[in-house]
């Protein structure tokens, strides 16, 4: 007599041995069928396998023949211990013995940490990783931005996943932002904003937590202050004239700034005018 184990579904289990031959000397000897899970990378659920065995009876040469024999027909109890592995069924000269493959994959998005907590106003930048956590059955894009793109903007924004490069870092770059405001060390965040795949698991998914981080100031240390350019020439007692420049280091965030500018020695030189400003002689101010 031939019995042949098979799967149903061989992408989640597979049989071992694929034939079991009993005869006359050995038909008393258990002999032992392995079933094996197949590892996939999906986040498929767990998978029902239904395994056959097919009772055959061999002629000229194991022609098989589906056997009729009432003694090779199931027992409807117990023959000394052995039962049919429960939940099973008998029909037409098969064993259907049911079993489940146990998925072990999770649809996720992991994100490294941060390589620093911050960004520069001089185009400092930090970065970050992400990858999926199982092989999508769609393509997955994830939509990133700042939620202050005047302090960092982040690239690429929309880094997608396929079935071919799930589970390789993409790498999302932080890039600090300019501006002239003295504004101090400013906290901002990246956000994941949403997540697109034809893979429910994916489409369903939750997003991933902020990542918060600050960028620094660079428009002026702990005080307000002004920058000085050098006079361009000396004066003389014939009238000649010199000039210098001078601005604040950063806008002022509440009022006008008044620099008060004097002569040490009038009798020697004066200020005459100011370009771009309003001259008041300081015994003029209040």
């Amino acid at each position: 007599m031939v019995i042949i184990p098979s799967s149903s579904d061989v992408s989640e289990g597979t049989i071992e041995p694929n034939i079991l031959i009993f005869n006359n000397s050995n038909w008393q000897n258990p002999q032992t069928v392995t079933v094996s899970g197949i590892n996939d990378d999906i986040d498929d659920d767990n998978q029902t396998i239904t395994i056959f065995l097919d009772n055959k009876i061999t002629a000229n040469n194991f022609v098989e023949l589906v056997t009729t024999d009432p003694k090779y027909i199931p027992p409807s109890s117990s023959y000394n211990g052995y039962y049919p592995y429960n939940p099973s069924v008998y029909d037409n000269g098969s064993y259907r013995i049911q079993l489940i493959n146990v998925d072990d994959d999770n649809a996720g998005i992991e994100v490294s940490s941060l390589s620093d907590n911050y960004t520069t106003e001089s185009g400092g930048t930090s970065f970050f990783t992400i990858r999926l956590t199982s092989e999508p059955l769609g393509a997955v894009q994830i939509s990133v931005s700042s939620d202050n793109i005047s302090e960092g903007v982040v690239t690429p924004s929309t880094p997608t996943f396929t079935a071919s490069n799930w589970n390789i870092n993409q790498t999302l770059t932080i890039t600090g932002q300019d501006d002239t405001d003295e504004d101090g060390d400013i906290d901002y965040n990246i956000v994941f904003d949403s997540i697109v795949s034809s893979d429910t698991k994916y489409q369903s998914l939750a997003l991933p937590d902020n990542i918060s981080l600050f960028n620094k100031d660079d428009d002026s240390p702990n005080t307000p202050g002004y920058y000085i350019t050098l006079p361009s020439n000396n004066t003389d007692e014939n009238g000649i004239t010199a000039y210098f420049n001078i601005r604040l280091r950063a806008p002022p965030l509440f009022d006008n700034v008044t620099l008060l500018i004097s002569s040490s020695d009038t009798t020697e030189g004066r200020i005459t005018s100011v370009s771009g400003a309003t001259l008041h002689p300081i015994t003029n101010l209040s």
